[in-house]
């Protein structure tokens, strides 16, 4: 059993199709056919029913899929660890949500890269697929709104801050409060997921208009949105706070009888890969630089 052998099991499991699998692995069909038959031999087990136009896992496939990711994945590590020796103090994949990079914990990602110790990468994906690949072992932290519930996991509460409802300041520059309905009468309010409980106060307080209103899941599109198109949004401090250092953004206060709530972002990873030492070094790190954050303490 080899590591071309698993990736070709791993294609041909996502696409099931032997085709996208050659075009994706840049081989032959005949190619595909042998390492999958190769395998099967090895394991004893038949992976893959084939029919005249469709391919799918057995159930002994399925059972062997939720081994060969996590092989791969352990051995593209091993190659890494073995390469970065000498060349850096440790490396680390950092995975998180596209909404949550250009809040605080870039300034945290930016001090780690700053140091020009450690092998950095980054990983963005939803909060579930972030966990399956914590899972898996392709990824070494996470930062999700919706920390796992499994005691296998320790979940942190990294970063507490308030949102804001902000617009272009040029355009909002006599306007110190907007209400619900002033909000509303607008006609030009973004929608970005802060978390679970941000989402269902936006809801509660925009009804109708929170199915209507421009979505977004991506805070540098909102930005120039809000700038360029006078949209509002709400956003949380750390996201706003240089824009309306530099005079393009305002902060307005926001009129209502139930305020945004706070959003909150977890770190988290797996319990039994605390003390290996690329984690343990990483967890050390944000420690460290964890004074912009508040209620950072374990909650399991």
């Amino acid at each position: 059993m080899d590591q071309e052998q698993l990736e070709t099991f791993l294609t041909l499991a996502e696409t099931s199709s032997f085709t996208k699998t050659s075009e994706i692995l840049n081989v032959v069909q005949s190619t595909i056919t042998a390492r999958i038959k190769a395998l099967e031999t090895q394991l004893g087990g038949k992976l893959f029913e084939r029919g005249t136009r469709f391919v799918c896992l057995t159930p002994d496939g399925y059972v062997f899929l939720s081994h060969a990711g996590k092989i791969v994945s352990q051995m593209k590590q091993a190659e890494t660890d073995l390469w970065i020796r000498g060349k850096a103090d440790y490396w680390i994949v950092i995975g998180g949500l596209n909404t949550i990079w250009d809040s605080s914990i870039y300034h945290l990602v930016e001090k780690l890269c700053e140091t020009g110790k450690v092998s950095v990468r980054t990983v963005t994906d939803h909060s579930s697929h972030l966990i399956n690949r914590l899972q898996e072992g392709s990824i070494d932290a996470a930062f999700v709104f919706i920390p796992p519930r499994s005691s296998f996991f320790k979940k942190i509460p990294f970063q507490n801050e308030r949102i804001l409802l902000v617009g272009r300041r040029a355009c909002y520059k006599t306007i110190q409060t907007l209400s619900q309905e002033e909000v509303l009468r607008n006609g030009r309010l973004l929608y970005q997921n802060w978390g679970v409980a941000y989402d269902e106060w936006f809801k509660s307080e925009f009804g109708e208009y929170a199915v209507t209103a421009v979505r977004v899941d991506h805070s540098g599109l909102a930005l120039r949105l809000i700038t360029n198109l006078d949209y509002l949004g709400f956003m949380p401090e750390s996201v706003a706070r240089e824009w309306i250092k530099n005079g393009i953004l305002k902060s307005i206060e926001y009129s209502s009888k139930t305020a945004p709530p706070n959003m909150t972002v977890y770190l988290t990873y797996l319990k039994s890969r605390e003390k290996e030492h690329r984690l343990a070094s990483f967890l050390a790190f944000v420690r460290k630089n964890r004074k912009h954050n508040r209620n950072i303490d374990d909650e399991n």
